[in-house]
């Protein structure tokens, strides 16, 4: 059954398997089969899974190292913080300058005209 007719894609080879399967079922060539059930039962346990809450309790190591990594990803985070903050007010510094150079030949160019 599992075998690929010529020209049969993966949809088509399924729904062939889906109806050779029913057909098996219902003249009693196989179990009927509980997908539904087994399906439901997992749902069961996943959401009674979900429900208990699991903790298990670190070693002292394990939290140092716990400690020693956030420590050590919070200055690393202030330090890329700062540079990115001096970065723009070095931009916005440099962008205002600007601006405040063309301003000033604009008005050089206006008294010429004057």
């Amino acid at each position: 059954l599992p075998v690929t007719l010529f020209g049969e894609g993966p949809y088509e080879r399924r729904e062939r398997l889906k109806q050779e399967t029913a057909r098996l079922e219902s003249i009693g060539a196989l179990p009927p089969t509980n997908l539904m059930t087994a399906r439901e039962r997992l749902l069961q346990e996943e959401s009674g899974a979900q429900k208990q809450q699991f903790f298990t309790q670190g070693s002292e190591t394990l939290l140092r190292a716990r400690i020693h990594i956030i420590k050590d990803s919070f200055s690393r985070a202030q330090k890329r913080i700062t540079k990115a903050s001096e970065k723009y007010e070095a931009q916005k510094k440099q962008k205002r300058k600007d601006r405040d150079q063309e301003r000033e030949e604009a008005m050089q160019q206006w008294k010429k005209f004057s």
